[in-house]
């Protein structure tokens, strides 16, 4: 108990030292606000042209389409403000030589970083994908109570997923500091979550099931919310926590290389 105290005051005094950080400058925020806002609903707007155009994707519906959009955007815009700016974090104070200090305060490196990380610039990521999920919701059948409580666990284990891959991103930047396409890398592996995975091919299905969970980022927690069962749900929602396990196995062992400043 003392310890989630412990991390709640921590998370908490990062989240105002990152407020006060982006509302010093807030003409810059509104504009890094609006353009992270805009970027993102760009797969959104070519989903409605291409139902507009009279085509679609099998099975799914121009709602229930943007229902998955939605819990994506929700789901990195979420991550974004919270913990996935500890690859930033951890990178740029490597690189200056900083990060000696962060090992010798008496906290969880991981939660020290990803508290003081804590930006409100991809928030508009999060406000946009909530506002697609709650159009989305409105059109498709009333959720009932068991879909929404399979829902809520399944969007926990969407975040799980992205922290892990955090984790994996932060950990190689220990042994390879320029390591600056690995974003890029992100971005490209994780757009697949933005469509339902039964428009692609059985293998690939498999692959985005069972060896990197990304179908659970909007896929499932969308398929559950409309009444679905989708095959392989369960596996995939164990998939999900061995892959955190690894993502921290991988990190602290990355660390044990870290060489330090003067290495």
């Amino acid at each position: 108990m003392r310890r989630l105290l412990d991390l709640l005051r921590l998370y908490s005094t990062g989240m105002r030292i990152g407020l006060a950080e982006d509302l010093a400058y807030r003409g810059n925020f509104l504009i890094r606000f609006f353009v992270m806002f805009l970027s993102d609903l760009l797969f959104p707007l070519v989903t409605l042209l291409v139902y507009r155009s009279g085509a679609a994707f099998p099975g799914w519906s121009l709602e229930e389409v943007l229902l998955i959009q939605g819990i994506f955007m929700m789901a990195k815009g979420f991550a974004n403000l919270f913990f996935f700016g500890l690859v930033w974090n951890i990178g740029q104070m490597v690189r200056d030589g900083l990060f000696d200090l962060m090992l010798i305060k008496p906290c969880s490196v991981i939660h020290l970083a990803a508290a003081t990380s804590f930006s409100l610039d991809n928030s508009g990521s999060l406000l946009g994908g909530l506002g697609i999920f709650i159009y989305a919701v409105s059109r498709i059948p009333t959720p009932g109570p068991w879909e929404w409580a399979a829902f809520f666990l399944l969007f926990l284990l969407s975040l799980s997923v992205l922290f892990s891959f955090s984790l994996f991103m932060s950990g190689t930047l220990f042994k390879w500091v320029g390591n600056s396409r690995i974003y890029e890398i992100f971005n490209t592996i994780t757009q697949f979550g933005l469509f339902p995975k039964t428009i692609f091919s059985r293998a690939f299905q498999n692959l985005l099931t069972y060896f990197i969970p990304i179908a659970m980022l909007a896929f499932f927690p969308a398929a559950v919310l409309k009444g679905d069962k989708p095959e392989g749900l369960f596996l995939s929602g164990g998939i999900c926590l061995v892959f955190l396990f690894a993502a921290r196995l991988f990190w602290y062992a990355m660390l044990k290389s870290y060489s330090s400043a003067g290495g």
